[in-house]
């Protein structure tokens, strides 16, 4: 005689976490540290804003500041 199948309501948790690792695992970059750390000064410059170009606002009031 067989026993009844019992089915259990499927974990929230690993549900999430298997969701939490598919995005985790299609965001990072597929970069091993060596080629990360050769690269790192291209990859620095390619992240990096331009410098501002702007006046600073104290100027508007009290003239250049030296």
């Amino acid at each position: 005689m067989s026993r009844p199948r019992v089915y259990r309501t499927p974990s929230r948790w690993r549900e999430f976490r298997f969701a939490a690792n598919q995005v985790a695992r299609a965001i990072e970059p597929h970069l091993g540290l060596d080629d990360m750390i050769g690269a790192w000064g291209e990859i620095s410059r390619d992240l990096s804003e331009p410098p501002r170009k702007r006046v600073p606002q104290i100027e508007q009031y009290f003239g250049r500041v030296e």
